[in-house]
């Protein structure tokens, strides 16, 4: 994986293309996650854009402790878009992702062409219950983080994969997290963003409700809404082909298996 320094700290992150002024295509990752939750995604754009994926501060291969806020969150990646000469691009994110990529929309909206917004909302409330296994027992915070993160219909030896993932992932980086997430809020924000926008949800999302996507298409002006059955939170690799579809028709362009 290729990386640049910013900010003092190494970033690392994905990226490929067939075109090289092919539009870009960046994919956030959510609280405690890495760019390799995309990695499907990657393998299916690539031949129709520029296509990037970040691993944030603290978070996969990237140096630092991870940001306080999602804003911080949001200028970090900002700086890393700026290194890579990257003027304008269209954001796909997933959970916290979707609420860096919905704070980038408010504070740059001459960067954004468009964004996908998957399993997240304007407001994020974590559970009362994933705090509490944070700060008790780290493997035990990690079983409570999966279960509000898969559909229950998910295969449990694919779970058990789902849980050495966000594993990898420091206790202090993912309280920080969540924290950030839980401290979001731009519901009265939400009429600013007049960027067409994809709304993605899981039918059987437990972390983000399908109440908060319903929310993000009544308040966005340009929204559409797109529920996707027998899935949870992790709709992109729950079902990664009816994910890529949705995604596709909303880009425009033919998806690649």
């Amino acid at each position: 994986m290729p990386s640049l320094k910013i900010e003092g700290k190494k970033i690392y992150f994905r990226q490929e293309f067939r075109r090289p002024r092919a539009v870009t295509l960046v994919f956030i990752h959510g609280a405690g996650g890495s760019s390799n939750v995309w990695l499907r995604q990657l393998h299916a754009f690539e031949q129709g854009f520029r296509v990037l994926a970040v691993d944030l501060p603290g978070h996969g291969n990237s140096e630092g402790d991870g940001e306080g806020s999602i804003e911080d969150y949001g200028r970090h990646l900002l700086c890393l878009l700026d290194a890579l000469g990257l003027r304008e691009f269209i954001l796909v994110g997933h959970s916290m992702g979707g609420a860096i990529a919905m704070s980038l929309a408010l504070s740059s909206p001459q960067r954004v062409k468009k964004m996908a917004l998957a399993g997240t909302g304007a407001r994020l409330r974590v559970p009362r219950k994933v705090f509490l296994a944070l700060k008790r027992d780290f493997k035990e915070a990690i079983r409570v983080i999966c279960h509000y993160a898969y559909s229950p219909r998910f295969p449990t030896y694919l779970l058990s994969l789902g849980e050495a993932e966000v594993g990898k992932s420091r206790p202090e980086v993912l309280l920080q997290d969540f924290a950030a997430c839980n401290a979001f809020d731009v519901r009265h924000q939400l009429s600013q963003i007049q960027k067409e926008t994809l709304i993605l949800c899981g039918r059987e999302d437990r972390f983000t409700p399908l109440r908060l996507s319903l929310e993000l298409q009544q308040h966005l002006p340009h929204s559409r809404l797109e529920i996707m059955e027998g899935v949870g939170h992790m709709a992109m690799i729950e079902n990664t082909a009816a994910f890529n579809a949705v995604l596709a028709r909303f880009l425009g362009e033919p998806v690649f298996s």
